[in-house]
C-alpha cells in the first residue's frame, strides 16, 4: 500500500509538471510560462476544488494545490480557500483518526507492549502549533498522527 501511495503520488506529480510544461509551450516548441498560467486558469474551477479537498488526505503534496490556486484564483481568494481546504483536511483527518485508524492502531501497540502517547490537556495547543510550524514530515501524515494524539 505504501509503496502503491508513492508511485501514485509520483506519477501524479509527474503529470502535472509535463501538463504544465506542454500547456506553456508555443507553436515554435518553445516554453512560456503566460501559457502555462493561461492554462492553470482555464482549469474548471468544481474538479479543481475537488482535487484540492480529496488529494491531500490521500498523500498528495499541497503545495501543488497551493501555487495552483495562487496562479488560478488570485493571491487573496486562493489564501482564504486554502484556509478552508486545511481546515477540511484537519477535521477530516481528526474524524478519521478517531473512527477507523484509532482503535486498529491502539490494539496493534498492546500486543507490543505500547501505547499511543496523551498530550496533557495544557500542553496540546502549544504541540499542536510546534507540531503544524516545523516542518519535516509530509502534509497528510502529519495531519492523521495529530489526530490520534
Amino acid at each position: 500500500m505504501k509503496l502503491f501511495l508513492r508511485l501514485l503520488t509520483g506519477s501524479t506529480v509527474l503529470a502535472v509538471v509535463l501538463w504544465l510544461y506542454f500547456a506553456g509551450k508555443d507553436s515554435s516548441g518553445a516554453f512560456e510560462w503566460n501559457r502555462a498560467v493561461e492554462s492553470v486558469k482555464q482549469l474548471p474551477d468544481i474538479p479543481f476544488l475537488a482535487a484540492f479537498a480529496i488529494f491531500p488526505l490521500v498523500g498528495f503534496p499541497i503545495s501543488v494545490f497551493l501555487a495552483m490556486a495562487g496562479l488560478k484564483f488570485g493571491f487573496m481568494k486562493a489564501m482564504l480557500l486554502s484556509a478552508v481546504a486545511v481546515y477540511f483536511h484537519n477535521a477530516v483527518a481528526y474524524w478519521l483518526g478517531g473512527q477507523l485508524f484509532r482503535d486498529p492502531l491502539q490494539a496493534f501497540l498492546e500486543k507490543r507492549n505500547q501505547t499511543l502517547p496523551e498530550i496533557k490537556k495544557d500542553h496540546q495547543k502549544l504541540f499542536t502549533f510546534v507540531y503544524t510550524a516545523v516542518p519535516g514530515i509530509p502534509y497528510a501524515p502529519k495531519i492523521y498522527l495529530l489526530s490520534l494524539a
